[in-house]
């Protein structure tokens, strides 16, 4: 506990002084003209350039305790030793034809490791953790509206810890957040680009590709709900539609085979209660910020449907296979969308007691989730020099 405290309390801090040493994006032009204006210029923009390399040294200082406690854990996570110590000894004793269900790229990182660590596994670790936490920061630090409260959302939403269990997951959420910039500027080859490289370590990563064309989509919230209600009235149908589809894709029918036919899910009834709650409070706290200081939807649509889609597929948990995973592909956003949402709200006492609820409850939840219930087992910690 107290590895995860201290590391995750100095992060925030070095985000947070980050945040106070970025110069506010200046116009040059508003310097007056007269004589000596280049030398006034060109301190001023001496400064900006101080400013921003302080920044990118914060960052950095921020960046390095979560990802030294990702890179260096041994046995720290679920599927630590079943799933990724596993690959990695196959790829190292059979790498050739090692087949990952066309996850080569995943493969590639394994044998990037094995070429500097061989037969030591741990590598493969350090990389994923360079991969994970390095995107997300870099996505944080370009597009968040409050950096320090997102990497502080990150930690206590449980999508930092949850990466010490689902990797490949893990590493194509931090690709998606990389990537959402270029939704926003509609830069679609360097989006759909990002995409297919997620691809590459996780199939999964096909399902963000829609995402891009949710940026003008306008659905109204009754449409919405309806479609809701369908979803938890013909989730059966949905199930049997859901099975058709993927088994007739062929990236795909590896997964309908494995969960559907199985009858294996991946999640139990408290973690889908618990996320189905989650993604229906965000949902409405989302709607009625937006309704009342965003109607028109000018700076929040793309937030409202991305919540949209991860309520929707938590609601069919309980009868579609990968569900609860599907919805935390698009949950991860909220660590972009809160900030933005939140900042709707004019009076400022509001907006505090609202991210005072957030924080509050996204720390209870973790705490009951990973420290009490001890899913995902990241309790207790152990690094490789306990080996």
């Amino acid at each position: 506990m107290f590895v995860y405290t201290f590391a995750s309390a100095v992060s925030v801090i070095f985000a947070y002084l980050s945040q106070h040493v970025r110069m506010p994006s200046s116009n040059l032009s508003e310097l007056p003209n007269y004589g000596g204006v280049k030398s006034q210029i060109s301190k001023k923009q001496s400064r900006i350039n101080n400013n921003i390399s302080a920044e990118l040294f914060f960052v950095l200082l921020s960046f390095l305790p979560l990802f030294l406690v990702s890179a260096v854990r041994y046995l720290v996570g679920t599927d630590y030793a079943g799933t990724y110590q596993y690959i990695y000894n196959y790829v190292y004793t059979d790498g050739y034809h090692f087949n990952l269900t066309g996850e080569t790229l995943y493969a590639l990182l394994n044998r990037i490791a094995i070429f500097y660590s061989g037969s030591d596994y741990v590598g493969v670790f350090a990389l994923s953790s360079l991969l994970i936490c390095g995107l997300t920061f870099i996505g944080l630090r370009n597009q968040s509206l409050n950096f320090s409260y997102s990497v502080l959302l990150w930690i206590i939403s449980g999508f930092y810890f949850w990466s010490f269990n689902v990797v490949r997951q893990a590493i194509i959420m931090a690709i998606f957040v990389f990537a959402f910039q270029y939704i926003q500027k509609r830069e679609a080859w360097k989006y759909f680009t990002c995409i297919i490289i997620a691809a590459g370590f996780h199939t999964m990563a096909l399902l963000y590709l829609p995402v891009y064309f949710m940026y003008r989509l306008r659905i109204n919230f009754k449409v919405m709900l309806i479609i809701l209600f369908v979803f938890a009235g013909f989730s059966s149908i949905i199930r049997q539609l859901a099975y058709i589809i993927t088994s007739k894709i062929p990236i795909f029918n590896v997964y309908a085979i494995r969960y559907f036919e199985s009858s294996r899910f991946d999640a139990n009834t408290e973690s889908s209660i618990s996320h189905l709650f989650i993604n229906l409070a965000f949902f409405i706290l989302f709607a009625i910020i937006v309704s009342i200081h965003d109607r028109k939807r000018k700076l929040s649509n793309i937030w409202i449907n991305i919540q949209f889609i991860a309520l929707a597929f938590t609601m069919l948990s309980q009868v579609l296979p990968l569900a609860n995973r599907i919805s935390r592909l698009f949950e991860i956003v909220l660590i972009l969308s809160i900030p933005s949402i939140t900042r709707l709200i004019p009076n400022k006492n509001l907006r505090l007691c609202v991210n005072v609820g957030i924080i509050f409850s996204f720390i209870l939840y973790s705490f009951i989730t990973f420290y009490v219930l001890r899913y995902h087992d990241v309790f207790p910690y152990q690094t490789i020099f306990s080996r």
